[in-house]
């Protein structure tokens, strides 16, 4: 994500699979708790979370989500989709 922006609140509409990122590049910065919010971030469900580089964070983008990198650095991560675990061997054989 490039530096100073962000993805704004939606949500993807896929209720099948949960999103997993793999923190590649993370800019450092102040993280929750510090009293200031310069590192970036990923807010799912009303829980907002930081990316660690080499750590993945898994989250489910059938509910509403954004990001915001306020860092002047590029932030880098692998995404993954991964069948949810809800799902029956025969629907995700029918998803294709």
């Amino acid at each position: 994500q490039a530096p100073r922006t962000g993805l704004k609140p939606h949500i993807d509409g896929l209720n099948m699979v949960l999103c997993c990122h793999l923190g590649l590049v993370i800019p450092q910065g102040e993280r929750e708790g510090s009293g200031s919010e310069s590192a970036p971030w990923i807010e799912c469900g009303g829980t907002r979370r930081h990316w660690a580089e080499g750590e993945s964070l898994i989250f489910d983008q059938a509910f509403v989500h954004s990001t915001w990198n306020p860092t002047a650095e590029q932030r880098i991560v692998l995404a993954m989709d991964l069948w949810h675990h809800d799902l029956s061997i025969e629907e995700r054989s029918a998803s294709g």
